[in-house]
């Protein structure tokens, strides 16, 4: 009479041991495929995070290098217009020299002449010479007695001394003059010249240096359009490991309040339960001690 219940009940244990054994299956395979996405996840997660340290580095490096290279253009334009003013100024400065020189001199040879033509005047006319005397032969009137004026004219050779002396100081002037600017001229070309030579040193070190600056940061901008592009890359792998973890967890992340522990314990004691009874089914004496 207990033959279909015996049967039920054989039925009903085997069903609960092919529930454990498929939940058995399908935890290990959610532990293994749930450890694959979160590794993947993770890996892809410590990556982006790399790449992206290294994009705010280049950043801040290409950054920075912008600011050099402004700043170099800045202080070579302030040089060049330095040096540019500095220039016409000297040209300036070096043509008016040149005037006072050309003026002192010309001053000086004029001066020079004057003196020599009024010494030698004076020194002439005290010798008794007459440059402008002619020979006449005697008449009458020779023989009338001499006058002031029938002597040979000798000059004034006190103020022509003095005018000389004049003429001799203002030639001094003029050399003086002429010594004191090209003096000044020389100390102005020198001090010129290490100003250029000092300028143009800076000039070709700042070129230098910002020449330098401007080929890392091409380098820098390639570099960062490289790391960008990998990072796309990345975070799309990233994100496709966060979708199939998500996937996974309506099947392997149970929401029940009853945990699968629980779960299997449970099916475990109905299992013991349903082997008693039909224990007891197939030996309703108790001979087999159920």
């Amino acid at each position: 009479p207990f033959a279909k219940i015996k049967t039920l009940i054989q039925n009903m244990i085997e069903r609960l041991l092919e529930e454990a054994q498929e939940d058995a299956t399908h935890k290990q395979w959610c532990d293994e495929e749930m450890g694959k996405a979160e590794t993947k996840r993770g890996y892809q997660a410590d990556l982006t995070g790399q790449l992206t340290q290294e994009i705010l580095g280049l950043e801040s490096k290409r950054s920075e290098l912008r600011k050099v290279d402004r700043t170099l253009s800045r202080e070579i334009h302030d040089l060049n217009a330095t040096l540019s003013n500095a220039t016409a100024e000297r040209d300036a400065e070096k043509e008016e020299n040149e005037q006072d020189i050309a003026d002192a001199q010309e001053g000086k040879a004029a001066v020079k002449e004057a003196i020599r033509v009024l010494k030698d005047f004076y020194a002439k006319a005290k010798a008794g010479e007459s440059s402008g005397s002619f020979v006449q032969k005697k008449g009458p009137e020779d023989d009338a007695p001499e006058s002031v004026e029938d002597k040979d004219y000798q000059g004034s050779q006190g103020a022509g001394n003095g005018i000389i002396g004049m003429l001799e100081v203002i030639e001094g002037d003029f050399e003086r003059s002429e010594k004191k600017t090209q003096e000044a001229e020389a100390a102005a070309l020198q001090s010129f010249t290490e100003f250029k030579r000092a300028t143009e040193q800076s000039l070709k070190t700042k070129r230098s240096l910002r020449s330098d600056a401007r080929a890392k940061l091409g380098e820098t901008a390639t570099a960062l359009d490289t790391k960008v592009g990998e990072l796309e890359s990345e975070q799309g792998l990233l994100n496709d490991a966060i979708k199939e973890l998500e996937k996974l967890k309506p099947a392997c992340v149970t929401l029940d309040v009853v945990s699968k522990d629980d779960r299997a314990a449970a099916r475990k004691d109905e299992i013991e339960a349903l082997k008693q009874a039909l224990c007891i089914l197939e030996d309703p004496n108790g001979s087999n001690m159920c």
